[in-house]
């Protein structure tokens, strides 16, 4: 499928996806978590780290608690420029 000059917004991609993506012609790539070693991990992935990072259960953790963490890890979205 030709997606030549498309954007993708998705949750995960690996970086096999992204050689395909690049090939059929997508022109940008974003996506919600960072780029870890190749590939973006899903929010579920990414939330479950935060947790365990901050020492606290799932039912302890705050708004604020993810905010901190994401800031201090420098967390933020992956948004790449493939073709174009």
């Amino acid at each position: 499928m030709d997606l030549k000059g498309k954007a993708i917004i998705t949750n995960t991609v690996t970086a096999d996806d992204v050689v395909e993506l690049k090939k059929r012609g997508v022109t940008l790539l974003a996506t919600f978590t960072p780029e870890m070693e190749g590939r973006s991990f899903g929010v579920n992935v990414m939330e479950a780290m935060l947790v365990a990072l901050s020492g606290k259960t799932k039912e302890e953790i705050t708004e604020h608690d993810y905010e901190d963490l994401v800031e201090k890890l420098a967390m933020s979205p992956r948004v790449e420029w493939l073709n174009g």
